[in-house]
């Protein structure tokens, strides 16, 4: 592909450094992406023929009427009035979801949309983008409040058929931008949605498409010269990338994986990670990416993931002969606190912010019959628990090169993969009523 500012609709964002806390700048570069991909779509729309704004409201508003499209208006940041009757809320997102975890809360507040088309005599479309996983169902609800639409239940699966709001992936406008080129006639519409497509590939908001070597390439850089814009796009292609397994996953498997998170990712990280059962107790599955592989593992990281892996992986002291992980890798980390140099000093061990190192990596049917004590003593580097700890994974990694060069085409690896760790998840995780005890 391309040089990524290349393509029209994907604009240099000036100086990658800005003020305050990494967590500051992650957020300002998500506001970034937001307002771009927004402009990015009423762009494509206002300097393409009219049919293709046309072929845009039927797919996303069934319902809209297309009285006055000659006379139609694109708005960014804002919106003309118009009658309530006649508008209608679309709220784009990487799921196409509300937040099941918002909950109910009031409609005080501000109300800025992120664009809007306006269609005189006709009808109004409300777009609201976010560029991550879910909508704010409180934002939802206060552009509804402010544009005069019914407040809309914080539960979206109980909306109403033919209720003005709706909701839509970004998978989905790409698909409609892939389907609307068969239809476009005018040379400069087909150039637009090539772009748009292209964009839309380049910040992780398409079909998953592979990882790029520029990809694991950031994660070899020093921090000091890795920008926010590539931690964006590493970040959603992990996103994009759990959807096209979770689609090939039957819906029980995939139920089973629960809620799907994409892990922090500093300037500093040297891995990037989304892992399977967020916020659930016991191990997970993780799909991590470093400067050299692409790998999908089973993790047991924290103290009590660790040991349940440890029990369940030498349930008699002694490492299971298992065909289900005989060509799994076993990798093993020291796990140390930040703290670490003031061991000995009276200090207590500071976990926040730890250090780790790997400590080990073989094939796991090397290790079969092995006694898992004698080898974890030879793992160690300090016999004290409070001031080191050690962490596995279960693993099937491919070398980066393999990864680029395969593209989409690993989904189905990875589909094989993850299928084959799930019967091991449910036999290793106990079950609790309550999952967050």
């Amino acid at each position: 592909m391309r040089g990524r500012h290349h393509n029209i609709f994907y604009y240099f964002r000036g100086p990658s450094k800005t003020a305050g806390s990494a967590q500051a700048q992650e957020e300002a570069q998500h506001r970034q992406v937001e307002d771009n991909t927004t402009k990015a779509l009423v762009n494509l729309l206002e300097y393409a023929e009219p049919e293709l704004t046309a072929s845009f409201l039927k797919r996303f508003v069934p319902l809209a009427s297309l009285d006055g499209l000659d006379e139609r208006s694109y708005h960014l940041q804002g919106g003309p009035q118009a009658p309530a009757e006649n508008a209608w809320l679309l709220g784009l997102s990487v799921l196409g979801k509300v937040d099941p975890k918002a909950g109910q809360a009031p409609t005080e507040g501000g109300s800025r949309i992120d664009a809007a088309i306006h269609l005189p005599g006709g009808s109004l479309m409300l777009i609201e983008v976010k560029v991550v996983e879910y909508l704010d169902p409180h934002q939802l609800a206060r552009h509804s409040k402010e544009w005069q639409l019914p407040l809309p239940p914080v539960d979206h699966s109980a909306w109403p058929d033919g209720a003005p709001w709706g909701l839509a992936r970004w998978t989905d406008v790409y698909e409609w931008a892939s389907a609307a080129d068969d239809a476009a006639r005018e040379p400069v519409s087909r150039f637009l949605l090539d772009q748009f497509r292209e964009y839309l590939q380049l910040v992780g908001l398409a079909p998953f498409a592979g990882f790029r070597d520029e990809h694991f390439q950031w994660l070899a850089l020093p921090a000091g010269q890795r920008s926010w814009d590539i931690q964006a796009e590493i970040k959603a292609h992990l996103r994009t990338m759990w959807e096209a397994i979770l689609e090939r996953l039957a819906p029980d498997e995939a139920q089973r994986l629960g809620e799907i998170h994409a892990n922090q990712l500093p300037l500093d990280a040297t891995v990037a990670a989304a892992q399977t059962n967020w916020g659930e107790y016991g191990v997970n599955i993780t799909v991590e990416l470093t400067p050299d592989e692409l790998q999908v593992n089973l993790v047991g990281w924290n103290a009590p993931q660790a040991e349940l892996l440890q029990a369940w992986l030498a349930p008699d002291g002694h490492v299971r002969s298992d065909a289900a992980i005989e060509n799994l890798e076993l990798a093993v980390f020291r796990r140390r606190p930040y703290n670490y140099a003031q061991k000995g000093t009276g200090k207590k061990s500071w976990w926040q912010k730890e250090r780790f190192e790997p400590a080990d990596r073989q094939p796991v049917g090397e290790l079969a019959g092995k006694p898992l004590a004698a080898l974890a003593a030879g793992w160690r580097d300090d016999a004290d628990p409070s001031w080191e700890k050690l962490s596995y994974h279960l693993r099937r990694a491919w070398p980066r090169t393999a990864a680029v060069a395969a593209g989409p085409d690993l989904v189905p690896d990875l589909v094989e993969t993850v299928r084959a760790l799930l019967p091991l998840l449910a036999q290793i995780n106990p079950t609790f009523p309550d999952a967050s005890a």
